[in-house]
C-alpha cells in the first residue's frame, strides 16, 4: 500500500498519516534475519574472547604470576613470577589471544560456534595452539588443549593451568637432557628414550 496526501487532509483520516510514517520507520529500522544472525555471531565472537582473557588471566593469577596493564598498546598484559615473564597480546586480525615467553608463543584460539573436525588435525600437527570453545565438549574429550570455555564448566581454568605449567616448563626441561652420553645403554630403552625425545 501507498500512502496518499488525501489522508494529511482528511479530518477523520489526518492522524493516520503521522501512525503511517512511524510505521514506514520501524520496519526500515527492523534488521533482516541475516542482519539478526551476523549480529548474534558477532556478540558470541566477542563474548567468548572476553571470556576467554577471564580464563586466562585468573589461570596465571593462580599460578602466583603478577599481572599488569602494559604501556605497550600493542601488548594487553605483562605477565611476571620470579625470573619467568610472558606478554599476553590479542592479534585483532587472527581474532586469537597470543601469549609469548623467550623460548615460544601459545596461541589461544576462541571459537563461538561448534568445533569442527578439523580442528582436532591442527591441534596434532601444532603443539602451541590451544582452542577454546563454546561448542559441545564431548567432541574433543580425549584431546588435552581443547579447553570449553562455558560458564557452567569450572573445569575450565584447571584445565589451561595444566596446558600453561607444560608449555612453560616443558622446554626448560628438555634443554637439560640435550646432551646426556648415556654410554652402554640397552637398546630397547634408548629406543624408548628417542620416542620422548
Amino acid at each position: 500500500l501507498h500512502k496518499t496526501n488525501i489522508l494529511n487532509y482528511d479530518q477523520h483520516y489526518r492522524h493516520l498519516n503521522r501512525l503511517w510514517a512511524t510505521l514506514y520507520e520501524q520496519k526500515n529500522k527492523t534488521p533482516s534475519f541475516k542482519e539478526k544472525l551476523e549480529a548474534y555471531w558477532s556478540f558470541q565472537l566477542h563474548y567468548v574472547e572476553e571470556y576467554s582473557l577471564l580464563i586466562i588471566l585468573q589461570a596465571f593469577s593462580s599460578l602466583g604470576f603478577h599481572i599488569s596493564k602494559s604501556l605497550d598498546p600493542s601488548v594487553y598484559y605483562s605477565l611476571k613470577r620470579g625470573n619467568i615473564s610472558c606478554v599476553l597480546k590479542f592479534d585483532a586480525e587472527l581474532k586469537i589471544w597470543k601469549i609469548t615467553s623467550p623460548h615460544d608463543t601459545l596461541n589461544i584460539v576462541p571459537i563461538a560456534n561448534d568445533s569442527h573436525e578439523n580442528i582436532l588435525d591442527e591441534l596434532k600437527h601444532n603443539p602451541n595452539l590451544v582452542i577454546f570453545s563454546l561448542g559441545i565438549q564431548d567432541t574433543f574429550k580425549e584431546c588435552d588443549r581443547f579447553v570449553w570455555t562455558n560458564p557452567f564448566n569450572f573445569e575450565a581454568i584447571e584445565k589451561f593451568i595444566v596446558i600453561v605449567l607444560g608449555w612453560i616448563y616443558k622446554p626448560l626441561l628438555q634443554s637439560y637432557s640435550k646432551k646426556l652420553n648415556l654410554g652402554r645403554v640397552p637398546e630397547s630403552v634408548k629406543n624408548e628414550l628417542e620416542l620422548h625425545a
